[in-house]
């Protein structure tokens, strides 16, 4: 079971950014991670190292089993939110590879 995997699987439209295609998907990702960080499957991780690209506001999540880690990107004037998979974390929390 990958939560995460299955988030961006549902709430997504499955392209390469993860766009969230309509605000209630938008609501139900937001409402999903919240309820999995409290049943402790996800953490919300604060130090992530990455170029800025924009300017819009980003929270990265980690699967507690599988240390994936995904990215949201809340939605601007002119763009839609994303949710995707952003990078594997090895045992020390070192970035490995960006996708």
């Amino acid at each position: 079971m990958n939560p995460l995997e299955d988030l961006y699987h549902t709430r997504t439209n499955r392209d390469r950014k993860g766009t969230i295609p309509d605000e209630w998907n938008h609501m139900l990702l937001l409402r999903n991670l919240e309820h999995l960080i409290s049943e402790g499957l996800v953490k919300r991780v604060t130090h992530v190292r990455e170029i800025p690209t924009d300017f819009r506001e980003k929270s990265w999540y980690e699967e507690i089993a599988t240390r994936q880690l995904y990215v949201y990107v809340a939605p601007a004037e002119r763009s839609a939110a994303e949710f995707r998979r952003y990078a594997d974390v090895d045992s020390q929390g070192d970035q490995r590879s960006i996708q």
